[in-house]
């Protein structure tokens, strides 16, 4: 095996791998990062902006900046690389590619990008972590069942 653990063990110690969580290299899923950063979305948070409270949107969103607080999206929240969020999420789909801290509750797609920063809770159906992310806290993965 070799003296570099697997991605798995890397990023979840003792944990095992539940059903809807795959740990896959970089390489495997940059489609389908481009297919979700090649829809529609409103900058919410540009970069070098600053914004706290609650937000609540029923369309897709990015944050290239820093938010803190609450956030409600109904589709896609994008984090980008530069983007930074310390909140309580309740999103359908979420694509962390920079630092997200806080809980993140049922969504139904979660995808964790090759250099994002995650700590905190995230219950989600389904969830993929790319090679490279940092990941700590409790992970909750339903496989394809909504999270309770």
């Amino acid at each position: 095996m070799g003296d570099n653990p697997a991605p798995s063990q890397a990023q979840c110690p003792g944990a095992a791998m539940p059903v809807g969580l795959a740990v896959a290299p970089a390489e495997s899923a940059p489609d389908f990062i481009a297919l979700w950063r090649s829809e529609r979305t409103r900058l919410v948070v540009g970069p070098g902006m600053s914004i706290a409270g609650r937000l609540a949107f029923e369309e897709a969103i990015t944050i290239e900046g820093t938010f803190r607080g609450e956030l409600v999206c109904t589709e896609l929240l994008i984090i980008a690389e530069q983007g930074r969020v310390e909140a309580r999420l309740r999103c359908s789909r979420v694509l962390v590619l920079g630092e997200f801290r806080g809980e993140m509750i049922g969504g139904k797609r979660v995808l964790f990008g090759p250099r994002s920063r995650v700590r905190g809770r995230v219950e989600t159906e389904l969830l993929t972590v790319l090679d490279g992310a940092l990941v700590e806290g409790e992970l909750r993965v339903s496989g394809g069942r909504p999270a309770p």
